[in-house]
C-alpha cells in the first residue's frame, strides 16, 4: 500500500509539484502512455505479491517480534540498526550489480535513464531477490538481538518502501531540497543524487547514505593500488574548485539535426557543410535516412579511409558486411543472443588503443531496429570540458598520460585476443590534454573509464583519475540520443566520449545498429 500509495500521489499532483522535477523529458509522453506504463508496474506488482506476502510472512514469524513491547528507546535503536544494515546491504549490492558480470542482472532497472514514479522496481528477479533478502533479512538479524514491538518493524518496511519510491521519483520534494542545501547532511541520498547515478552510472551507489559508497570505494582504490604494486598516495588538502564560466557556443553544442533528405547524393559542398557541423559540434543527427550498407560505405569513404576500431576476435560483427559493423543484441539469423549480450556500456572513446595518429576517426552510425525503451547513445564533450577545466585540476592533469591497453579492452568485451592483435595493437600512452589535430583545440584524451592516468614516471594516479572523471562525467557537457528508425548519427571520437544505454533486453525488442567508420587523414578535408 505504501508503494501503490506513493506513486498514485506523484500522479495525482503532478502539476501542483512540477518545479521540484529533477529532469524533465525531452519528449512529454502522453496521458495514455503515462497510463499504460503505471498498470504495467501495478500489474507486475500484483503477480509478484505472493511471494512478497509469502517473504513478508515467514520473516514475520521467524522474527523476534512481541506485542509486549512497547516503543521504547531500545525500539528507536532497533530500528536505526534496521536501516544500517539495509543502508550497508543495499549498497553493497548495488555494488557487485555493477560489476560486468553482473550488470546483466541490473540493466533492466537502468534502462530507466530519466526516474519518474512506478520505476523503483523496474528490475531483473536476481537483482529484485537480492534486495528482499536484505530489506527483511536486516530485520531478523536484528530482532535475533533486540526484541522488537511489530510497530516498530512495520514502521520499518514502510520507511524502506517509502524511500525507495521517493528516490526513484525523479522530484526533489522536501525534505530532499533543503537537506541538498545542507552540507551536513550531504551524505543523505536524495532523489536528486541518484538521478545523476541513473544518468551516469559509475557514481552515487549508495542506497540511503553515501557512508558505505564512499567505504567501499576507498577499499576499491586501495586494493587496487597494492595489485599494481604501488604504494598508497598520501593525502592531500582539497584545494577549492574555482568557478567557470563555459563559454556559449561549447554548451549543449552536440546533437544538431542536419537536414538533408538523403545522404546518398550529396554533392561536395554539401558534404563539406556536413563535415562543418562535425567539426563545430562534435556530434550531428541526420534524421529520416535509408540506403543500402553499400551505400552507407560508399558515404563514408568520402570522409576518410574506411576503418573498423573492433579490438579482438569479434567475427560477428562482419556477419553481414566485411567493413560494417552490426551492432545487435540478435543474430543476423534472427536467433536471440540471450540476456547476457553486452554492449560497449563504458563511456570510451572508439579506437584510444590506437597511435595518436591514427585516432581522429568518424563514426558513421545507422539505426535499422530501436526497442521500444531505452538503447540510446550517450555522448560527453571533450572540447567543452576541456575549456572549463578548472586551473588547479588543470596543473595536475597536464603531467599525466592515458594509458590505454586493446588487451584490457578486448578482455571487458569478452573476446580472445591472439598474438598477433598484440603485436598489431601495443600499448599507449597519450598526454591527457591534447590539441585536436585539424583544428587545433584542446581536448581531454580520456580513453575509457578502462583506462590508467599515469605521471611521468609511469606510475597510476587515481585521485586525479577520479577527478578528471568527475568534471568530464558532468550533465553540462551531456547529449543522449534516443534513436529512431532511419536515424544516422555521425560525430568526431576525439572530441566526444560515448556509451551504449541500457535496455530491456529480454528478446521481445531489437535493437540494430550498423556503424561504419572513417580514419581522417591529411588527404581528407578536415
Amino acid at each position: 500500500m505504501t508503494w501503490l500509495g506513493t506513486n498514485a500521489g506523484f500522479e495525482v499532483l503532478a502539476m501542483e509539484i512540477g518545479s521540484w522535477k529533477i529532469a524533465p523529458e525531452a519528449r512529454h509522453p502522453s496521458s495514455a502512455k503515462t497510463y499504460e506504463f503505471a498498470l504495467q508496474q501495478i500489474r507486475a506488482k500484483l503477480k509478484g505479491s505472493w511471494l512478497d506476502m509469502s517473504i513478508f510472512t515467514l520473516v514475520w514469524f521467524a522474527g523476534n517480534l512481541s506485542f509486549s513491547c512497547g516503543v521504547d528507546g531500545v525500539s528507536v535503536i532497533g530500528f536505526l540498526l534496521m536501516i544500517t544494515l539495509l543502508d550497508f546491504g543495499l549498497s553493497l549490492w548495488h555494488r557487485i550489480l555493477h560489476l560486468p558480470s553482473m550488470y546483466c542482472y541490473h540493466k533492466v532497472h537502468h534502462s530507466v535513464r530519466i526516474t519518474k514514479p512506478w520505476t523503483n522496481e523496474v528490475e531483473h528477479p536476481v537483482e529484485a531477490l537480492g534486495n528482499a533478502i536484505i530489506k527483511y533479512g536486516s530485520l531478523v538479524l536484528v530482532s535475533t538481538y533486540v526484541q522488537l514491538s511489530p510497530k516498530v518493524a512495520l514502521a520499518y518496511f514502510i520507511f524502506s518502501t517509502w524511500y525507495g519510491v521517493m528516490v526513484h521519483s525523479g522530484y526533489n520534494l522536501p525534505p530532499f531540497g533543503w537537506i541538498s542545501q545542507m552540507p551536513a547532511l550531504s551524505f543523505i541520498i536524495t532523489p536528486q543524487h541518484h538521478q545523476e547515478h541513473h544518468l551516469h552510472g559509475g557514481r552515487n551507489l549508495g542506497a540511503i547514505t553515501s557512508i558505505w559508497d564512499t567505504f567501499f570505494q576507498k577499499v576499491v582504490d586501495v586494493v587496487g593500488l597494492r595489485q599494481s604494486g604501488n604504494p598508497r598516495p598520501t593525502k592531500e588538502p582539497t584545494e577549492p574548485t574555482e568557478p567557470t564560466e563555459p563559454t556559449e557556443p561549447m554548451t549543449n553544442r552536440m546533437g544538431k539535426t542536419w537536414q538533408v533528405p538523403s545522404l546518398r547524393g550529396i554533392n561536395d559542398d554539401q558534404l563539406a557543410e556536413l563535415v562543418s557541423a562535425v567539426r563545430a559540434h562534435g556530434m550531428i543527427v541526420i534524421p529520416h535516412q535509408s540506403w543500402s550498407l553499400e551505400e552507407q560505405e560508399a558515404f563514408t569513404a568520402r570522409l576518410g579511409e574506411v576503418t573498423a576500431t573492433v579490438v579482438g576476435q569479434a567475427p560477428e560483427y562482419f556477419e553481414v558486411h566485411p567493413r560494417i559493423v552490426r551492432l545487435s543484441n540478435f543474430w543476423a539469423d534472427g536467433t536471440w543472443k540471450g540476456p547476457n549480450y553486452q554492449g560497449a556500456e563504458v563511456w570510451h572513446q572508439d579506437g584510444d588503443y590506437l597511435k595518436m595518429s591514427q585516432r581522429h576517426i568518424l563514426t558513421v552510425l545507422c539505426a535499422d531496429q530501436v526497442p521500444k525503451c531505452g538503447g540510446g547513445t550517450g555522448f560527453v564533450d571533450l572540447v567543452a570540458a576541456a575549456a572549463a577545466l578548472p586551473a588547479s585540476l588543470r596543473a595536475k592533469a597536464e603531467g599525466l598520460s592515458c594509458f590505454s591497453s586493446a588487451r584490457r579492452n578486448a578482455k571487458y568485451m569478452k573476446r580472445d585476443f591472439t598474438a598477433e592483435d598484440e603485436e598489431r595493437y601495443p600499448d599507449q600512452r597519450v598526454p591527457v590534454l591534447h590539441r585536436h589535430p585539424r583544428d587545433g583545440r584542446e581536448v581531454l584524451l580520456m580513453g575509457s573509464e578502462l583506462s590508467i592516468f599515469e605521471d611521468l614516471d609511469h606510475q597510476p594516479d587515481p585521485q586525479t583519475t577520479q577527478s578528471l572523471f568527475q568534471h568530464v562525467l558532468n550533465p553540462q557537457w551531456m547529449y543522449y540520443h534516443q534513436y529512431q528508425p532511419g536515424d544516422v548519427i555521425i560525430w568526431d571520437n576525439l572530441q566526444t566520449l560515448h556509451k551504449a544505454l541500457p535496455f530491456v533486453n529480454d528478446g521481445s525488442d531489437c535493437r540494430l545498429l550498423w556503424r561504419a567508420q572513417a580514419r581522417v587523414t591529411a588527404t581528407f578535408q578536415w
